[in-house]
């Protein structure tokens, strides 16, 4: 797949980039970090510098802003379906979508 004319998956943006490593979730066991990772490995981090919980995301930030917006009572995991179903509405081709 080429991207703004660069192969994906073929050169990191910078070196940086390289020593991150694969640790996406679908790889790793479900387990959401990759073999060996530290916590300097993490991309976003909470104010201490730890991992961002997402059940401490959702209870302070994410249903206060539902219910003051008025909307139904929907989890966080629903607006990945919602942003899906969008663009394929708007004609994004399936393959990217996925």
């Amino acid at each position: 797949m080429v991207f703004r004319g660069h192969e994906a998956g073929t050169q990191p943006k910078t070196d940086q980039t390289a020593e991150l490593g694969n640790g996406a979730p679908s790889q790793t066991g479900g387990k959401g970090k990759a073999a060996g990772a530290k916590p300097t490995d993490l991309l976003f981090v909470s104010s201490r510098g730890g991992a961002i919980h997402e059940t401490k995301i959702v209870g302070a930030h994410f249903k206060p802003l539902i219910k003051l917006a008025g909307l139904p009572d929907i989890r966080l995991y629903d607006l990945r379906h919602t942003a899906a179903t969008l663009a394929l509405t708007a004609g994004v081709s399936p393959k990217v979508v996925s």
